[in-house]
């Protein structure tokens, strides 16, 4: 329960989270023009599951911009969008002052964050590696036939680039192909 965004604009009560002493593991995320996005995780869940979440803040309403490896508190509202959940309209306050090095969560079965499986969801948000797996799609294209770097490894999980185009807002290559 809660609120998610809809065809028509966001719908429901948003609850709220407070979050106390997780791990920035990745900054710098383009959502909008005036929106970016950052990833925390609570490192004290040894498997990883449901310990991650985006939160999409307005740079220009933050005091403090945290950096990978900072502990922070995050406090805001819950929201479902499209498909992801996030944190919106936080307050973010650093904890402590030390910087740490971020641990992926590793993840055993690669199937387990598979692109079609449900169950995926549990490690939305978080930090993982798979190993052990090979490539068995070197080249994975966008619909106008563009390679953004990404493949295909054991398991049906995606691995790529995507992310600097998707995430940071990076500009994508115009006129890059797939090659065997």
């Amino acid at each position: 329960s809660g609120c998610f965004r809809g065809s028509g604009g966001i719908q429901g009560k948003c609850a709220t989270a407070d979050l106390q002493n997780v791990l920035v593991t990745a900054v710098g995320g383009y959502v909008s023009r005036n929106l970016r996005s950052l990833w925390v995780q609570d490192t004290t869940v040894a498997d990883g599951k449901y310990s991650g979440v985006k939160v999409v803040y307005n740079p220009s309403q933050i005091t403090y911009l945290p950096e990978v490896g900072h502990r922070v508190n995050v406090s805001g509202e819950i929201i479902e969008y499209y498909d992801g959940t996030q944190i919106q309209y936080p307050t973010i306050a650093r904890e402590g002052t030390a910087t740490e090095m971020v641990v992926p969560v590793v993840v055993a079965n690669s199937a387990d964050i598979a692109r079609d499986n449900p169950e995926a969801r549990q490690y939305e948000g978080v930090l993982v590696t798979v190993q052990n797996v090979d490539v068995t799609e070197a080249c994975f294209e966008d619909s106008r036939g563009r390679d953004f770097g990404g493949f295909i490894v054991t398991g049906n999980v995606m691995v790529g680039t995507a992310f600097n185009y998707d995430y940071n807002g990076d500009y994508r290559p115009s006129s890059v192909e797939c090659f065997d």
